[in-house]
Protein backbone atom coordinates (compact mmCIF):
# COMPACT_ATOMS: atom_id res chain seq x y z
CA UNK A 1 0.00 0.00 0.00
CA UNK A 2 1.27 3.46 -0.90
CA UNK A 3 1.99 5.96 1.86
CA UNK A 4 -1.10 8.10 2.47
CA UNK A 5 0.28 10.75 4.83
CA UNK A 6 3.78 11.92 5.75
CA UNK A 7 4.41 13.25 9.27
CA UNK A 8 7.27 15.76 9.15
CA UNK A 9 9.23 16.93 12.20
CA UNK A 10 11.71 19.74 11.64
CA UNK A 11 14.25 19.90 14.46
CA UNK A 12 17.25 21.83 15.73
CA UNK A 13 19.20 20.80 18.83
CA UNK A 14 16.25 19.36 20.76
CA UNK A 15 17.07 15.67 20.90
CA UNK A 16 15.33 15.03 24.25
CA UNK A 17 12.08 16.59 23.05
CA UNK A 18 12.47 15.04 19.61
CA UNK A 19 12.48 11.56 21.10
CA UNK A 20 9.04 12.18 22.65
CA UNK A 21 7.68 13.67 19.43
CA UNK A 22 8.83 10.72 17.32
CA UNK A 23 7.49 8.23 19.84
CA UNK A 24 4.07 9.89 19.68
CA UNK A 25 4.11 9.29 15.91
CA UNK A 26 5.25 5.69 16.28
CA UNK A 27 2.27 5.15 18.60
CA UNK A 28 -0.37 6.35 16.11
CA UNK A 29 -3.50 4.25 15.59
CA UNK A 30 -3.14 4.59 11.81
CA UNK A 31 -1.52 1.50 10.32
CA UNK A 32 2.24 1.96 9.96
CA UNK A 33 2.10 1.05 6.27
CA UNK A 34 -0.18 4.03 5.63
CA UNK A 35 2.16 6.73 6.91
CA UNK A 36 5.80 7.68 7.18
CA UNK A 37 7.78 9.78 9.66
CA UNK A 38 10.24 12.24 8.15
CA UNK A 39 12.71 13.91 10.51
CA UNK A 40 14.39 16.97 9.00
CA UNK A 41 17.50 17.86 10.99
CA UNK A 42 18.12 21.57 10.39
CA UNK A 43 21.82 21.73 11.22
CA UNK A 44 21.75 20.28 14.75
CA UNK A 45 25.01 20.01 16.67
CA UNK A 46 23.71 17.83 19.50
CA UNK A 47 22.96 14.09 19.40
CA UNK A 48 19.89 14.40 17.17
CA UNK A 49 21.20 11.98 14.52
CA UNK A 50 22.24 9.48 17.21
CA UNK A 51 18.78 9.68 18.80
CA UNK A 52 17.08 8.86 15.53
CA UNK A 53 19.53 6.14 14.47
CA UNK A 54 19.82 4.31 17.79
CA UNK A 55 16.52 4.69 19.61
CA UNK A 56 14.33 4.29 16.53
CA UNK A 57 16.52 1.94 14.49
CA UNK A 58 13.73 -0.65 14.20
CA UNK A 59 11.07 1.77 12.92
CA UNK A 60 10.83 0.96 9.23
CA UNK A 61 8.60 3.88 8.25
CA UNK A 62 10.99 6.54 9.61
CA UNK A 63 13.45 8.55 7.50
CA UNK A 64 16.13 11.05 8.55
CA UNK A 65 17.12 13.98 6.32
CA UNK A 66 19.87 16.49 7.07
CA UNK A 67 19.19 20.06 5.90
CA UNK A 68 22.27 22.27 6.46
CA UNK A 69 20.69 25.58 5.41
CA UNK A 70 19.34 27.13 8.62
CA UNK A 71 15.72 28.26 8.65
CA UNK A 72 12.43 26.65 9.66
CA UNK A 73 10.75 27.40 6.34
CA UNK A 74 13.71 25.90 4.50
CA UNK A 75 13.46 22.74 6.61
CA UNK A 76 9.71 22.49 6.10
CA UNK A 77 10.15 22.79 2.34
CA UNK A 78 12.79 20.07 2.41
CA UNK A 79 10.32 17.90 4.30
CA UNK A 80 7.36 18.15 1.96
CA UNK A 81 9.49 17.85 -1.17
CA UNK A 82 10.95 14.58 0.12
CA UNK A 83 7.63 13.23 1.41
CA UNK A 84 5.90 10.29 -0.25
CA UNK A 85 2.40 10.96 1.09
CA UNK A 86 -0.40 12.85 -0.64
CA UNK A 87 -0.94 14.66 2.67
CA UNK A 88 1.82 16.34 4.67
CA UNK A 89 1.42 16.80 8.43
CA UNK A 90 3.80 18.97 10.47
CA UNK A 91 4.50 18.36 14.15
CA UNK A 92 6.88 20.57 16.13
CA UNK A 93 9.87 18.82 17.69
CA UNK A 94 8.67 19.85 21.18
CA UNK A 95 5.08 18.70 20.62
CA UNK A 96 3.37 15.36 21.24
CA UNK A 97 0.67 14.07 18.91
CA UNK A 98 -2.34 12.30 20.38
CA UNK A 99 -2.79 8.69 19.15
CA UNK A 100 -5.58 9.45 16.62
CA UNK A 101 -3.84 12.53 15.19
CA UNK A 102 -2.90 11.15 11.77
CA UNK A 103 -6.05 9.05 11.41
CA UNK A 104 -8.21 12.12 12.07
CA UNK A 105 -6.27 14.19 9.54
CA UNK A 106 -6.65 11.53 6.84
CA UNK A 107 -10.37 11.22 7.58
CA UNK A 108 -10.92 14.97 7.31
CA UNK A 109 -8.91 15.35 4.11
CA UNK A 110 -10.90 12.56 2.46
CA UNK A 111 -14.38 13.20 3.89
CA UNK A 112 -14.73 17.01 4.22
CA UNK A 113 -16.28 18.53 1.08
CA UNK A 114 -14.85 20.57 -0.53
CA UNK A 115 -11.49 19.16 0.44
CA UNK A 116 -9.51 21.66 2.55
CA UNK A 117 -5.98 22.58 1.50
CA UNK A 118 -4.91 22.90 5.12
CA UNK A 119 -6.16 21.28 8.33
CA UNK A 120 -5.07 21.95 11.90
CA UNK A 121 -6.41 21.68 15.39
CA UNK A 122 -6.22 22.34 19.07
CA UNK A 123 -2.90 22.72 20.88
CA UNK A 124 -2.87 22.11 24.63
CA UNK A 125 0.04 23.20 26.83
CA UNK A 126 2.39 20.97 28.78
CA UNK A 127 3.56 23.39 31.45
CA UNK A 128 7.12 22.60 32.58
CA UNK A 129 6.67 25.08 35.43
CA UNK A 130 3.64 26.70 37.01
CA UNK A 131 1.96 29.32 34.87
CA UNK A 132 3.12 32.72 36.19
CA UNK A 133 0.47 34.89 37.80
CA UNK A 134 1.61 37.79 35.63
CA UNK A 135 0.86 35.92 32.38
CA UNK A 136 -2.47 37.12 30.89
CA UNK A 137 -4.59 35.06 28.52
CA UNK A 138 -3.91 37.57 25.74
CA UNK A 139 -0.28 36.42 25.53
CA UNK A 140 -0.96 32.67 25.53
CA UNK A 141 -0.96 32.40 21.70
CA UNK A 142 2.72 33.37 21.74
CA UNK A 143 3.32 30.06 23.55
CA UNK A 144 1.57 28.20 20.70
CA UNK A 145 -1.56 27.45 22.71
CA UNK A 146 -4.59 27.26 20.42
CA UNK A 147 -8.28 26.54 20.98
CA UNK A 148 -10.62 28.20 18.48
CA UNK A 149 -13.78 26.20 19.14
CA UNK A 150 -15.23 22.89 20.29
CA UNK A 151 -16.62 22.12 16.82
CA UNK A 152 -14.90 21.60 13.44
CA UNK A 153 -15.27 24.45 10.96
CA UNK A 154 -13.76 26.31 8.05
CA UNK A 155 -11.90 29.32 9.50
CA UNK A 156 -11.55 32.77 7.97
CA UNK A 157 -8.72 35.32 7.87
CA UNK A 158 -9.29 36.31 11.51
CA UNK A 159 -8.10 32.86 12.60
CA UNK A 160 -5.14 30.67 11.73
CA UNK A 161 -3.69 27.19 11.97
CA UNK A 162 -0.53 27.05 14.11
CA UNK A 163 2.65 25.47 12.81
CA UNK A 164 3.00 23.01 15.67
CA UNK A 165 -0.10 21.19 14.41
CA UNK A 166 -0.89 21.65 10.73
CA UNK A 167 -1.29 19.55 7.61
CA UNK A 168 -1.61 20.26 3.88
CA UNK A 169 -2.34 18.39 0.72
CA UNK A 170 0.81 17.82 -1.30
CA UNK A 171 -0.99 19.41 -4.24
CA UNK A 172 -1.64 22.63 -2.32
CA UNK A 173 1.98 22.91 -1.19
CA UNK A 174 3.15 22.39 -4.76
CA UNK A 175 0.78 25.02 -6.16
CA UNK A 176 1.89 27.55 -3.52
CA UNK A 177 5.57 26.59 -3.87
CA UNK A 178 5.69 25.79 -0.17
CA UNK A 179 6.77 28.15 2.59
CA UNK A 180 8.38 31.49 1.86
CA UNK A 181 11.90 31.30 3.27
CA UNK A 182 12.00 35.00 4.17
CA UNK A 183 9.54 34.14 6.95
CA UNK A 184 9.95 31.71 9.85
CA UNK A 185 12.61 31.11 12.50
CA UNK A 186 16.16 31.78 11.37
CA UNK A 187 18.67 31.03 14.11
CA UNK A 188 18.09 33.49 16.96
CA UNK A 189 15.67 35.62 14.91
CA UNK A 190 12.15 34.87 16.14
CA UNK A 191 10.56 35.62 12.78
CA UNK A 192 7.17 34.02 12.21
CA UNK A 193 4.09 34.25 9.94
CA UNK A 194 5.36 31.68 7.43
CA UNK A 195 2.26 29.58 8.14
CA UNK A 196 -0.01 32.63 7.92
CA UNK A 197 1.52 33.73 4.61
CA UNK A 198 0.91 30.27 3.15
CA UNK A 199 -2.64 30.05 4.48
CA UNK A 200 -3.45 33.51 3.08
CA UNK A 201 -2.07 32.48 -0.28
CA UNK A 202 -4.14 29.30 -0.33
CA UNK A 203 -7.31 31.24 0.52
CA UNK A 204 -6.64 33.61 -2.39
CA UNK A 205 -6.40 30.54 -4.63
CA UNK A 206 -9.88 29.49 -3.49
CA UNK A 207 -8.96 26.78 -0.96
CA UNK A 208 -10.46 26.29 2.50
CA UNK A 209 -8.56 26.22 5.80
CA UNK A 210 -10.18 23.79 8.23
CA UNK A 211 -10.00 23.56 12.03
CA UNK A 212 -10.89 20.43 13.97
CA UNK A 213 -10.28 20.34 17.75
CA UNK A 214 -9.95 16.56 17.57
CA UNK A 215 -6.75 17.08 15.57
CA UNK A 216 -5.04 17.51 18.92
CA UNK A 217 -1.41 17.84 19.97
CA UNK A 218 0.22 18.86 23.25
CA UNK A 219 3.05 21.35 23.25
CA UNK A 220 5.82 21.76 25.82
CA UNK A 221 6.03 25.20 27.41
CA UNK A 222 9.69 25.33 28.37
CA UNK A 223 10.78 27.22 31.48
CA UNK A 224 12.97 29.65 29.51
CA UNK A 225 9.85 31.07 27.85
CA UNK A 226 8.14 31.84 31.13
CA UNK A 227 10.04 35.08 31.58
CA UNK A 228 8.71 38.57 30.87
CA UNK A 229 11.82 39.38 28.84
CA UNK A 230 11.03 36.50 26.48
CA UNK A 231 7.50 37.77 25.84
CA UNK A 232 8.76 41.28 25.12
CA UNK A 233 11.30 39.89 22.66
CA UNK A 234 8.74 37.56 21.09
CA UNK A 235 6.15 40.32 20.58
CA UNK A 236 8.82 42.57 19.07
CA UNK A 237 9.62 39.93 16.46
CA UNK A 238 5.91 39.37 15.87
CA UNK A 239 5.71 43.06 14.97
CA UNK A 240 8.61 42.65 12.55
CA UNK A 241 6.95 39.57 11.05
CA UNK A 242 3.61 41.39 10.70
CA UNK A 243 5.37 44.18 8.81
CA UNK A 244 7.22 41.76 6.54
CA UNK A 245 3.97 39.97 5.69
CA UNK A 246 2.17 43.22 4.90
CA UNK A 247 5.05 44.39 2.70
CA UNK A 248 5.09 41.02 0.92
CA UNK A 249 1.35 41.00 0.23
CA UNK A 250 0.81 44.71 -0.53
CA UNK A 251 4.20 45.87 -1.93
CA UNK A 252 3.84 49.44 -0.60
CA UNK A 253 6.13 52.13 -1.98
CA UNK A 254 8.92 53.58 0.16
CA UNK A 255 6.80 56.69 0.78
CA UNK A 256 3.81 54.56 1.78
CA UNK A 257 6.00 52.65 4.22
CA UNK A 258 7.12 55.85 5.91
CA UNK A 259 3.48 56.90 6.20
CA UNK A 260 2.50 53.52 7.65
CA UNK A 261 5.25 53.68 10.26
CA UNK A 262 4.38 57.27 11.19
CA UNK A 263 0.70 56.35 11.53
CA UNK A 264 1.57 53.51 13.91
CA UNK A 265 3.73 55.80 16.03
CA UNK A 266 1.05 58.52 16.19
CA UNK A 267 -1.62 55.98 17.17
CA UNK A 268 0.55 54.90 20.08
CA UNK A 269 1.21 58.46 21.19
CA UNK A 270 -2.49 59.31 21.08
CA UNK A 271 -3.12 56.64 23.72
CA UNK A 272 -0.28 57.16 26.20
CA UNK A 273 -1.57 54.72 28.83
CA UNK A 274 0.56 51.79 27.56
CA UNK A 275 3.63 54.00 27.62
CA UNK A 276 2.91 55.05 31.21
CA UNK A 277 2.24 51.47 32.31
CA UNK A 278 5.39 50.22 30.62
CA UNK A 279 7.50 52.66 32.63
CA UNK A 280 6.15 51.52 35.99
CA UNK A 281 8.38 49.18 38.01
CA UNK A 282 5.49 46.72 38.46
CA UNK A 283 5.64 43.24 36.91
CA UNK A 284 1.91 42.54 36.83
CA UNK A 285 -0.05 41.44 33.76
CA UNK A 286 -1.24 44.94 32.78
CA UNK A 287 2.30 46.31 32.74
CA UNK A 288 3.55 43.31 30.77
CA UNK A 289 0.77 43.70 28.19
CA UNK A 290 1.73 47.37 27.82
CA UNK A 291 5.42 46.57 27.34
CA UNK A 292 4.56 43.88 24.81
CA UNK A 293 2.28 46.22 22.89
CA UNK A 294 5.04 48.81 22.63
CA UNK A 295 7.54 46.13 21.62
CA UNK A 296 5.15 44.89 18.93
CA UNK A 297 4.60 48.38 17.50
CA UNK A 298 8.32 49.09 17.61
CA UNK A 299 9.02 45.86 15.73
CA UNK A 300 6.34 46.73 13.18
CA UNK A 301 7.77 50.19 12.54
CA UNK A 302 11.31 48.88 12.12
CA UNK A 303 10.08 45.98 10.02
CA UNK A 304 7.95 48.02 7.63
CA UNK A 305 10.89 50.34 6.93
CA UNK A 306 13.35 47.48 6.46
CA UNK A 307 11.12 44.98 4.65
CA UNK A 308 11.76 43.88 1.11
CA UNK A 309 8.98 42.86 -1.28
Amino acid sequence: MAVCISAVICTFNRSSYLQKAIQSLVDQTLAAREYEIVVVDNGSTDNTRQTVDEIFSTIENLRYIYEPKIGLSQARNTGWKAAKGKYIAYLDDDAIATPHWLATLVHDFEKVIPQPACIGGKIDPIWEADRPQWLPDSLLPYLTILDWSSEPSVIDESQYIAGANMAFTHKALSLAHGFQTKFGRQGKKLLSNEELALQNQLRKQGFDIYYNPKVLVRHHIVVDRLRQKWFIQRTYWQGVSRAFLKASEQSPSRLKRWRMSLSSLLNLLRSPQPIILSLLPNKNSRCLEARCRIANITGYIIGILAAKD
